[in-house]
């Protein structure tokens, strides 16, 4: 199929009041992909669409076939071919239609697949173009795959979630704009709590980066402590079998698994919980701690990667160093035990939630990107504490004050 002979020239726009910017998002869908990348672009085109300065649509990276192309769809050998022309072809009729490309992107291999198609065409046709990377292992695929540091300099602007990513960026000579994970403040209703119970909740998936099993055998440990803790497992994953076993296999109660977990009801299991436990092992800008700073829901986590530009250890939660099941259940077991500070970190999170990661603090800045503006960052640390550089290595303010926590070299999700 040809491109519009005319696509690398604006389409022509009426006299008068000033249309919208036009920006077509790429993006993964909640129907097929139900990760957070998903999630926060359905989030992300119903916020910035309330805004009459742009009219957002959304390309899926999966588009739905139609009559005989969607049965073929559902047979796994005509899957991919029948998805990659219907995808292709409908890039190449829409995107000279717009002013901007916005892409997300999640990792090496869908980049290459579906993000790079998006790039090259709306470069082809002139278009900005404007690329969110969100898969915190980049550290690992820049330095596993040459080529992609050079793929990443073809958008006009790249941007990411966290400052984690902006410095693995920016060492390997590439610079990004820091725009954070949108959280509905309204949605995730607050509660403040006045005394904690050992109520805990876990919701990432049960792939190896999350490494649910740590949270498992930490939570062992917390029950020999308190015997009446209960754990709510949201999620699904590969692991899922190996994680159950290991459920059995430590005979514990209270331990409820609840499956994948609309983003609808996520409030309620946010409000039913006390304390969030999370134990990635690699990881970048998680929505479920953001959401569980905006619920005033209390966060004993690992440091990896981009936590520590989410959660500021010792004032907004507990981390703790990674594959540490022994320091997980004792950070938790401190929260329990010392109340009164665990809920002032729960207050004070909730109000730096409120500042970073509300809509409003982002919609301006998006719509000074797509317009052209410049990336405008801060300072790439963590909060609080050094420049976060790949590598670099970051005292625990909530372990032993000895310790000092290895960076993680790469993180993952978002």
């Amino acid at each position: 199929m040809a491109l519009d002979p005319g696509a690398n020239q604006s389409p022509p726009r009426p006299d008068g009041p000033t249309p919208p910017l036009r920006v077509l998002l790429v993006t993964p869908t909640v129907n097929t992909f139900p990760g957070g990348i998903a999630v926060q672009a359905e989030r992300f085109a119903a916020a910035l669409n309330q805004d009459v300065r742009v009219q957002l649509d959304i390309q899926p990276i999966v588009p739905e076939a139609r009559g005989v192309f969607r049965r073929l769809q559902q047979v796994p050998v005509a899957r991919t071919l029948v998805t990659a022309v219907l995808y292709w072809s409908q890039l190449i009729r829409r995107i000279p239609r717009y002013d901007v490309i916005h892409v997300n992107s999640a990792r090496f291999s869908s980049f290459m697949i579906s993000s790079l198609p998006a790039v090259v065409i709306a470069k082809i046709c002139g278009r900005r173009v404007i690329l969110n990377y969100r898969n915190g292992d980049l550290e690992r695929e820049l330095r596993q795959f040459r080529i992609f540091r050079r793929l990443l300099a073809w958008p006009d602007v790249l941007v990411v979630p966290s400052g984690f990513l902006a410095a693995v960026l920016r060492s390997a000579g590439l610079e990004a704009a820091i725009l954070a994970n949108q959280v509905d403040t309204g949605l995730f209703r607050y509660r403040e709590r006045t005394s904690l119970r050992p109520r805990f909740l876990s919701c990432r998936h049960f792939e190896d980066f999350y490494d649910v099993p740590t949270v498992i055998r930490a939570f062992a440990r917390i029950q020999q402590v308190h015997p009446d803790s209960t754990l709510v497992v949201a999620g699904q994953g590969s692991q899922e079998a190996k994680i159950r076993e290991l459920v059995a296999k430590l005979r514990l109660n209270g331990v409820t698994f609840v499956g994948q977990v609309g983003a609808e009801a996520m409030p309620a299991l946010y409000d039913d919980a006390d304390i969030l436990l999370n134990s990635s092992k690699v990881d970048n800008a998680p929505n479920s701690l953001i959401e569980a700073l905006t619920s005033g829901l209390p966060i004993v986590s690992t440091d990896a990667g981009g936590i520590r530009f989410i959660v500021a250890d010792g004032d907004t939660g507990w981390l703790v160093p990674v594959s540490d099941a022994a320091a997980l259940a004792n950070a938790a077991i401190r929260a329990l035990g010392e109340t009164g500070r665990t809920l002032a970190m729960a207050r004070a999170g909730r109000a730096d939630a409120e500042k970073r990661f509300d809509w409003d603090h982002l919609r301006d800045r998006w719509l000074e990107l797509y317009r052209g503006g410049s990336l405008n960052n801060g300072p790439l640390t963590p909060r609080p504490g050094e420049p976060a550089e790949p590598g670099r290595t970051q005292p625990s303010r909530t372990g032993n004050a000895d310790q000092t926590v290895e960076a993680p070299r790469s993180s993952a999700g978002g």
